[in-house]
């Protein structure tokens, strides 16, 4: 067999190994829950809180997957104004193995953004939108239990930005 035979089937393999290394590690269900820092900024509104985050999705295999986040930014109140968030997201996940152990990904989807904005017991708005949003995040792999850091970016209503700093663990089913 020839030199240039063999280095096809070899050039394949070598490409295909990242892509296997954990075969069957990552796929399936998995639910998480973290702590948010959020930073709400709309109509001179700028506060931030933290706040519990719930996550749930599905690993078609080690590289794609679907999400749905919950994130409740709750009501904070500063100089007799409250700003109340709720959103719920899903998105398409694309995850990329760095190491054994730490995993790089990004989320791309669609978030239910609810806002809710009064100075003085007064409103100033109160909407909903459904908007694009991205995400990228770090992984720490322990097998099933794992160890996550993530930045999400939301448009909300009223030209809102809500920025999502996410920490928390994930189990994996």
């Amino acid at each position: 067999m020839s030199f240039k035979k063999l280095m096809i089937p070899a050039a394949i393999a070598t490409l295909a190994l990242p892509f296997s290394a954990h075969a069957d590690d990552d796929t399936g269900f998995f639910v998480g829950l973290g702590l948010s820092r959020a930073d709400v900024s709309a109509n001179q509104f700028d506060e931030s809180q933290n706040e519990p985050a719930f996550k749930l999705g599905y690993m078609l295999n080690d590289n794609y997957g679907f999400e749905l986040d919950v994130i409740d930014i709750g009501t904070t109140s500063a100089q007799q104004r409250n700003i109340d968030v709720g959103i719920v997201a899903i998105s398409a996940v694309g995850s990329y193995s760095l190491t054994e152990r730490l995993e790089a990904y990004g989320k791309l989807g669609a978030a239910e953004v609810a806002l809710s904005l009064k100075q003085n017991d007064v409103d100033i708005t109160d909407e909903e939108s459904t908007e694009f949003f991205w995400a990228v995040g770090g992984e720490l792999d322990f097998g099933a239990a794992n160890i996550y850091l993530e930045y999400n970016r939301f448009d909300g209503p009223a030209s809102s930005n809500i920025n999502v700093l996410v920490i928390g663990a994930k189990y994996e089913f």
